[in-house]
């Protein structure tokens, strides 16, 4: 049986640990991957891949990860999806990670408003490991909503609507917020690292249960501080800027 992971167990997950602690497939680019890897799994097979989807009435971007990095880059000049990346299986031998490599896909639905993507392996890994790195790129204020179990995240100058909730690995974002636009980023383990521009015009609420706020070059006002969350109004207070981490640090930084 084949799985893809379900991002409302996942926010579930999150958020509970969250508030109970406080209380056309074709060869491309080589990307370096994360090593997710056991001792003994010493071999690797991998491939790329690459797909380019025409818009049609699309607004938003669902990606479904389960082992690996993503990164999110906007081009205004476009009106496809480009996903491009890499499936890798790791293992005790280089037979069965080259047998095994036919178990991880890359599922691409094209639905009524959005486009999904789906990393897609075996229920059971029996000590292999499994892992997808996609760099998408989009057109510009396509909507993202990321649900990663492991792996960093990065979204490179983007106007959109932004969710990401990961449980282990960093968060690298710069968003520039729609007008009454939202920014949700979540995560257990791992750092929050949010670029806005400085005249962003949103109500911001970061909370954490092991770590730190850390907000720069931004002039926020009706400020209350306490000691595991910070709410604040930035500009006129807009949009929304959700951000919260279990174990791990946030700083917001304006440009």
């Amino acid at each position: 049986m084949k799985r893809t992971f379900k991002p409302l167990t996942f926010l579930i997950l999150i958020s509970l640990l969250i508030l109970t602690s406080n209380c056309k497939e074709e060869d491309t680019i080589l990307f370096v991957y994360p090593d997710f890897s056991v001792s003994d799994n010493k071999f690797s097979a991998q491939k790329e891949f690459s797909y380019a989807i025409d818009l049609a009435d699309q607004s938003e971007l669902l990606l479904n990860g389960i082992n690996g990095t993503i990164t999110i880059t906007e081009d205004s000049t476009m009106n496809t999806v480009k996903i491009t990346g890499e499936r890798i299986v790791k293992s005790t031998t280089q037979e069965d990670a080259n047998t095994r490599l036919n178990e991880l896909k890359v599922e691409i639905e094209e639905l009524t408003g959005e486009i999904r993507v789906s990393t897609i392996q075996p229920d059971r890994s029996e000590g292999r490991n499994y892992i997808i790195n996609y760099d998408i790129t989009l057109p510009k204020n396509i909507d993202v909503n990321i649900q990663n179990v492991n792996g960093s995240v990065s979204l490179r100058e983007i106007h959109t609507n932004t969710t990401v909730h990961l449980a282990n690995g960093n968060i690298d974002a710069n968003v520039i917020l729609p007008l009454d636009g939202f920014i949700d980023l979540k995560v257990i383990n791992g750092s929050i690292d949010l670029e806005i521009p400085e005249n962003t015009s949103a109500e911001l609420s970061a909370i954490f249960v092991n770590g730190y706020v850390d907000v720069s070059r931004i002039d926020l006002n009706a400020k209350v501080e306490k000691l595991n969350s910070l709410v604040a109004t930035c500009g006129n207070g807009d949009g929304t800027i959700s951000l919260a981490t279990t174990n791990g640090g946030i700083k917001v930084r304006g440009y």
